[in-house]
């Protein structure tokens, strides 16, 4: 029943989403399970190198995975060993795949794209692909799917009123004292069933201003690789649009990850996971422990970008390469 008068709850924002024909729900690993269930999925190919969180989405399913390697280049090697039709998950990586490869690989394959790292990135007509929202926005959930496929049980509505205490408090505050409170959200987030994106996050992520974020996402990124990318191993040619973070590669990168959180610089290790499970001498255990994803996004200047840059670029003329 509709309540009248009393306090004022949250505004209600009246814009649209960026993925108007997706399917908003709660989590991107939740978007895999809806997949699954809806597709009738019982064996999927992934790369080696994944969050585990998105394995273990497959594990809890039942669904049995074969796993594939990358390249230098963080695109999928023998995968031709794969039958016909196989349901191949593919990872853009900092939103660096061309069109035209992954259309390829749909020629052959039943192609789902993990675009966690990509949201700006339009998706391909005909293949499922999955966006999450908290890489690149203020929210405590959310995520999208793209796809025909509709699953056949009931969904309810979630709520995220109680998982927003680290985000206020980022702002209001610091990120550190709040850091407990967002790995918490985060553990919450892996156990939580597939639900609609709740009232709330939908709310929020209508008053966005997306043309704004994606340009300053841009220059951030242009001024990082226009000041460091002499130094940067990974080759990074594709135009981005609304990058994620700015994948700078390195030698002894975790070493440099540990001289600038001295700088008040945060690097996460994106998948420690991967530093556990993969051989040392592996692209995988490489990239997970070199790889610095450096902050590009919408909350930093040209300024902030160029601290950044002077910054590596004073450790790397004191010694590390």
């Amino acid at each position: 029943m509709k309540e009248y008068g009393g306090y004022i709850e949250f505004e209600h924002y009246t814009g649209k989403h960026y993925h108007q024909n997706a399917i908003p729900l709660n989590t991107g690993r939740n978007c895999l399970r809806y997949l699954i269930r809806a597709k009738k999925i019982k064996h999927i190919a992934m790369p080696r190198f994944i969050c585990s969180a998105v394995t273990n989405v497959c594990k809890n399913e039942g669904v049995r995975i074969t796993y594939y390697f990358i390249n230098r280049e963080l695109k999928p090697i023998g995968i031709e060993e794969f039958d016909e039709g196989t349901y191949l998950y593919i990872v853009n990586y900092y939103g660096l795949l061309d069109t035209d490869y992954v259309t390829k690989l749909a020629c052959k394959y039943r192609v789902i794209i993990d675009n966690s790292q990509a949201f700006f990135e339009s998706a391909i007509t005909g293949i499922d692909t999955i966006y999450t929202c908290r890489k690149f926005f203020g929210v405590a959930d959310g995520a999208y799917l793209i796809t025909d496929s509709r699953i056949d049980e009931h969904i309810e509505v979630d709520t995220s009123y109680d998982r927003m205490a680290f985000l206020f408090g980022r702002y209001e505050v610091d990120a550190s004292t709040f850091y407990p409170a967002f790995r918490q959200n985060e553990q919450r987030l892996d156990t939580i069933e597939i639900r609609y994106m709740s009232k709330i996050t939908q709310n929020i992520l209508r008053n966005i201003d997306y043309n704004y974020i994606k340009n300053i996402r841009n220059q951030n990124y242009c001024t990082l690789n226009n000041t460091i990318g002499k130094n940067n191993l990974l080759r990074t040619q594709k135009p981005i649009v609304g990058p994620y973070m700015y994948p700078f590669l390195i030698n002894n990168g975790n070493y440099l990850r540990t001289k600038l959180k001295e700088k008040n610089i945060y690097v996460p290790v994106l998948w420690p996971n991967i530093l556990e499970t993969e051989k040392c001498e592996s692209y995988e255990y490489y990239f997970a422990d070199n790889i610095l994803p450096l902050p590009c996004d919408q909350r930093y200047s040209t300024q902030d970008m160029l601290y950044i840059a002077n910054t590596i670029d004073y450790f790397l003329q004191e010694g590390i390469k």
